[in-house]
């Protein structure tokens, strides 16, 4: 959470080995793996189903705040792949198939953002973004959006766009855009350091890193080739901003190509 490599003190005393690990809970929905290219297991799954081949949804990870844990994941947009005439003519659905397993093939998917009690798994909320397909990644690394929190809201990178939730609701508060994720920074999630949001973005023959107002989103600041590919390079970072502390006030650590 320091942006560290390293965790925080808890007051719950951690297991002293793996033995001693539990299973606590597992949510109620399945979710895509985010493995490029997908790790198929056939149209029937013959093992535990998850929508594996989700392969847009990228390794961006959980985040966890006020009892709730935090997620990204593009998700098989069911009622628009139950309506496309390409189903009906599929053999494999017209077997038995599960209709989810087509979202790849037929190019439904939408952007989710969860929430889950911490303590149960139980889903709180879903927020869906808007029916389309998903721009995913290139090659199998997948993009990283692990969701953002900070003062009871969740920020977080989807369609194109930076959105504001609610943390408790899922309700959004503000959306704005210019940030899309088609060749973004292999981790593209939102970072808030010293009270902003920090965000890379591609621009004319580089990259540029953008400090946002957790209030509306509005551009505090900008600094050109910061944070992933340099001048002329059209490579994107593969890295979130560090934080430096020093006499109570955060710095953001990043590399800069010239």
């Amino acid at each position: 959470p320091n942006l560290s490599g390293a965790a925080i003190d808890s007051d719950r005393p951690l297991v002293k080995t793996l033995h001693d690990a539990r299973l606590v809970w597992v949510a109620d929905m399945p979710i895509g793996s985010g493995r490029g290219g997908g790790l198929t297991r056939g149209n029937f799954a013959m093992f535990p189903h998850t929508w594996n081949t989700l392969w847009a949804s990228g390794f961006g990870g959980p985040s966890m705040a006020d009892g709730k844990v935090f997620l990204y994941a593009p998700m098989p947009d069911l009622e628009a792949i139950k309506n496309d005439p390409k189903l009906a003519r599929n053999p494999y659905y017209r077997l038995g198939a599960k209709p989810g397993h087509f979202a790849n093939e037929l190019g439904h998917h939408r952007e989710c953002v969860m929430a889950f009690d911490a303590q149960t798994g139980t889903v709180l909320w879903q927020y869906l973004g808007q029916p389309g397909h998903v721009v995913g990644s290139d090659g199998k690394g997948g993009r990283a959006s692990s969701p953002c929190y900070y003062q009871g809201h969740v920020f977080v990178r989807m369609g194109g766009s930076i959105i504001s939730l609610d943390a408790k609701t899922g309700k959004r508060i503000w959306s704005i855009g210019g940030f899309g994720l088609k060749g973004a920074p292999g981790d593209a999630s939102v970072t808030q350091i010293g009270g902003t949001l920090i965000v890379a973005r591609s621009m004319k023959g580089g990259w540029q890193t953008v400090g946002l107002s957790p209030k509306d989103g509005s551009t505090i600041w900008s600094h050109d080739f910061v944070g992933g590919g340099g001048s002329q390079q059209t490579w994107p970072g593969n890295s979130i901003p560090g934080l430096y502390r020093e006499n109570g006030k955060e710095y953001a650590v990043m590399g800069r190509s010239t």
